[in-house]
């Protein structure tokens, strides 16, 4: 799975499925490095930075510069 801290090999999910919202929420899980990102219909979450131990996966960026939601 590609997600902007990199790329992402050994992927599993997990599906939720809303029936009040008709949506269904896919989570992604990396082994070894946990939670990687969720979509949806209406969102998509992306892990963008992540430190476990000496690796680093992504770039550290100012909450102030991440891209924001339009309404």
């Amino acid at each position: 799975m590609i997600t902007p801290a990199g790329l992402f090999k050994d992927v599993y999910n997990f599906r939720y499925v809303d029936k009040n919202a008709r949506d269904t929420a896919n989570v992604f899980y990396a082994r070894g490095i946990g939670y990687i990102g969720t979509t949806s219909k209406t969102e998509t979450i992306l892990l963008n930075y992540i430190k476990i131990g000496d690796i680093v996966y992504g770039k550290q960026q100012p909450y102030a510069i991440l891209p924001k939601k339009q309404n």
